[in-house]
């Protein structure tokens, strides 16, 4: 089968291929939940029993990044690939997860090097948006058992609020309610790509375009992370959108840059009445909402 990618999503992919990038997206990105892996397996469970060992043969998670959302499905399997279209983010995925079971190699979701109804389950996080839905689907169907199941699943963008050892003289919904209207007006100014769209959507044009006998959503889930305010920055400071529009600002004001995450700083430390404060010494809490798509073997389009 032949691969092509369009330019704009080659562009994409090549922020992630930076090794000082991808250090950053691996050590900042939130973690999937185990709760992910127990509703999907669940669901896998009803279509398929695993064998006699009580282990499942073999999981493909395409996408994989630096391995975050693969390891939590280890206990349930045999095998685990991880592929990926960055070489820097399958060299990170090598170096941080430590399991003989699982195994990670570059390679794309629309072309996938498995032989035909050879896998039990295919997994995707955060990543589908930049595939060809269809020419993915239609490799689902092809490499996955007859009983085998799909998983397609995100998160939406991060939540802050003052965390209780901050002592600011505000609640914490006005503080979080302030913090809100800061990070939208950031979020509003970067340059992600069209495709972007889909995670704020939930992937429910995603979910739409699926074609399955069974398919279901589930937004139960959520991510939850207490860290400092530096951290949190670190992680926002990895977002393809916020390092476009810096990219895009240089090229037209003469090295005067607004630099909008300086703004939603500096913001939320007035409103918070933080002022002075170290970042590093300033607690917040992280809320991401998941969503998941569950469904049985996709249905070849020929079309």
């Amino acid at each position: 089968m032949s691969m092509r990618i369009s330019r704009s999503l080659l562009t994409m992919i090549r922020l992630f291929e930076g090794a000082k990038h991808t250090e950053a997206y691996a050590s900042f990105r939130p973690q999937t939940p185990l709760k992910v892996a127990e509703i999907m397996m669940n669901y896998l469970k009803k279509r398929m029993p695993p064998s006699s060992s009580g282990l499942y043969q073999k999981m493909l998670d395409v996408g994989c990044g630096s391995g975050q959302s693969v390891k939590i499905f280890s206990p349930y399997f045999e095998t685990l690939v991880g592929i990926d279209p960055s070489s820097n983010q399958i060299e990170m995925a090598k170096k941080n997860i430590n399991d003989a079971k699982i195994l990670f190699d570059v390679g794309f979701g629309e072309d996938i090097k498995f032989g035909n109804e050879s896998v039990d389950l295919i997994t995707t996080c955060q990543a589908i948006h930049w595939m060809d839905f269809q020419k993915f689907f239609n490799e689902c169907h092809r490499t996955l058992k007859p009983d085998g199941c799909l998983l397609v699943h995100g998160y939406d963008r991060p939540r802050i609020f003052s965390h209780s050892s901050n002592k600011i003289k505000l609640d914490c919904a006005e503080a979080g309610n302030r913090a809100e209207k800061a990070f939208k007006r950031f979020y509003a100014k970067c340059k992600f790509h069209p495709r972007r769209t889909h995670i704020d959507d939930h992937y429910s044009r995603v979910f739409d375009s699926l074609q399955s006998d069974h398919k279901t959503k589930d937004e139960s889930v959520t991510i939850q992370k207490t860290c400092s305010l530096a951290d949190f920055i670190s992680y926002i400071d990895t977002w393809s959108g916020y390092i476009k529009y810096l990219e895009d600002a240089k090229k037209v004001a003469d090295g005067k840059v607004e630099n909008i995450l300086d703004i939603f700083i500096q913001t939320i430390l007035q409103e918070w009445g933080l002022v002075g404060h170290k970042l590093d010494e300033i607690n917040v809490d992280v809320i991401w909402n998941v969503f998941m798509i569950m469904s049985e073997r996709p249905m070849f389009d020929a079309s």
